[in-house]
């Protein structure tokens, strides 16, 4: 440095060298620090992956728990897979919300939660209820909403989720709870 302060008017050449290794050791300096630093523009947030958009697939139930007279029924349904009616999800940030619907039953169930780092959780808010009718005779069960959760992980427009439901089971003749209805199912999810 005791170079630089004696130019005065025309560098000379040992000021011109002094500057340029002065350089060299700064670009360097700077390039050692954007390397090591890449992307060092804070604190690191989780990142979330996209889930928003419609979603079709398979599902497949996996298990049944406590199915009054509809347990044997379901229970022959076990490991084959169907298509399942579109999802459609909606993402804000690493917030997820969607409905899920059965043609079959007129059900819908309305989901949030949130996805962070490519795995989602979400939990049901609301599920509208139905009434099926047990497959050997005239009986009926009221299904009312008790708990449901969706899960799993998305990569790309891929996902795999697990989609466990609570029902509990109402004779509609009597309205005596006959006890609850659990069942969970496997998604393979490809994103339109």
């Amino acid at each position: 440095m005791s170079d630089l302060r004696q130019c005065s008017g025309n560098p000379t050449e040992s000021t011109i060298t002094v500057i340029r290794k002065h350089r060299r050791v700064l670009v360097a300096i700077t390039i050692a620090a954007a390397q090591f630093c890449q992307g060092c523009s804070g604190p690191s947030q989780p990142t979330a992956e996209s889930l928003g958009g419609t979603w079709s697939g398979t599902i497949t139930l996996a298990t049944v728990t406590s199915g009054d007279c509809y347990e044997q029924t379901m229970r022959e349904s076990i490991g084959l897979p169907a298509e399942f009616y579109p999802i459609v999800i909606s993402q804000t940030g690493n917030m997820i919300s969607m409905t899920l619907s059965s043609q079959a039953y007129s059900q819908r169930c309305n989901y949030s939660g949130q996805i962070v780092n490519g795995s989602f959780s979400a939990s049901a808010q609301s599920c509208t209820g139905f009434t099926l009718f047990c497959p050997a005779g005239t009986i009926a069960r009221d299904f009312r909403f008790v708990a449901g959760s969706f899960s799993g992980r998305v990569t790309g427009n891929r996902a795999m989720a697990t989609l466990v439901e609570t029902w509990r089971l109402v004779d509609t003749r009597t309205g005596v709870v006959i006890g609850d209805f659990g069942e969970s199912s496997n998604l393979d999810m490809t994103r339109r």
